[in-house]
């Protein structure tokens, strides 16, 4: 019996050391990677947001609302990031990802957020508007798990 107690607390000591241990060597280094990530996308977003600010623009945005990291959605080192802003009139959806999403690129190229390869890092993945607020994802390219993730998405898109 005193056998079974021992080995019992063994294990449950070494969960918690286990548990200790990947959060102070994991999941600490992984928000801080992904909030550093998210500062350099936001500014990039951030320039866009500005410009379509502009009442001459061909998408007005009235005003950014906020953003948030989609970690806990699609899972650990997936750099994907949503933004929300609310617009003066509800577009035509292909005309607003369209807007945006070249919108992107240009500045993603301006700034070079670009690969080896000549390819832009910073993928819109998703857009929408519901009631004057348009939702949109931006994923930066910058590591396998978030090049996965917009592969599986531009899949789901073709279907």
């Amino acid at each position: 019996m005193q056998i079974f107690i021992e080995l019992t607390i063994g294990f449950v000591m070494a969960i918690i050391i286990y548990n200790v241990l990947h959060h102070f060597l994991v999941t600490i280094p992984d928000r801080k990677y992904q909030i550093a990530v998210k500062k350099q996308v936001d500014n990039e977003v951030f320039q866009i947001i500005s410009e379509l600010k502009d009442e001459k623009s061909v998408l007005v945005i009235d005003r950014f609302i906020n953003s948030s990291v989609l970690t806990s959605v699609w899972g650990r080192g997936v750099m994907v990031f949503e933004y929300r802003c609310h617009v003066k009139n509800d577009y035509d959806l292909k005309f607003t990802r369209t807007t945006i999403d070249n919108k992107l690129r240009q500045q993603a190229i301006q700034d070079d957020f670009i690969d080896e390869n000549g390819n832009v890092k910073l993928i819109l993945t998703d857009c929408w508007l519901n009631n004057h607020i348009l939702v949109f994802d931006v994923a930066d390219e910058r590591n396998r798990a978030t090049y996965e993730y917009v592969k599986d998405i531009k899949k789901m898109d073709e279907k």
